[in-house]
């Protein structure tokens, strides 16, 4: 029998400042959860954010002084794949 458990990607990510104030977020659930959403779409958006409120990363990010998390441009940088999220408040 094979179990498949939601937890093998772990939720677990990482928040870094950048040096133009901005945040970055790291972490393999959200990562590919960003990777996979569709910014252009209000619905995806808005989805995305229910993802960062569920997974804990909007609290981590307030509490290191962001605005509200909302994408920055596409949600994603074209040389990684990876999106900085958050405005310094």
């Amino acid at each position: 029998m094979v179990v498949h458990r939601l937890e093998a990607l772990g939720d677990g990510f990482t928040v870094a400042r950048e040096a133009d104030g901005g945040f970055r977020v790291s972490g393999r659930r959200i990562e590919r959860i960003a990777v996979q959403t569709d910014f252009e779409v209000e619905e995806s958006a808005q989805r995305f954010q229910r993802d960062l409120d569920r997974l804990g990363i909007d609290a981590a990010l307030r509490a290191r002084g962001s605005s509200p998390a909302t994408p920055s441009g596409s949600g994603r940088s074209s040389s990684s794949g990876r999106g900085r999220l958050g405005d310094a408040g």
